[in-house]
């Protein structure tokens, strides 16, 4: 199952501990262990951003089943 619980794609929003780009993603696999990554996407665009968390999350996934 994925979950994505909060980001800051900005391009506002952001503070000094979650500055815009913060995506954190985590995959659980069948054998209970957890994969996560911080990441911090720099981007011109909210869609920028957005952009780069799914092809993260997408590349997560598919190393958790592979």
């Amino acid at each position: 199952m994925w979950r994505r619980d909060h980001r800051v794609a900005g391009p506002g929003g952001g503070t000094p501990l979650k500055p815009v780009g913060t995506v954190h993603f985590a995959v659980a696999r069948a054998n209970r262990s957890v994969i996560h990554r911080h990441e911090r996407f720099l981007g011109d665009t909210r869609e920028a951003v957005q952009l780069a968390a799914i092809v993260t999350a997408l590349e997560m996934l598919r190393e958790a089943v592979g």
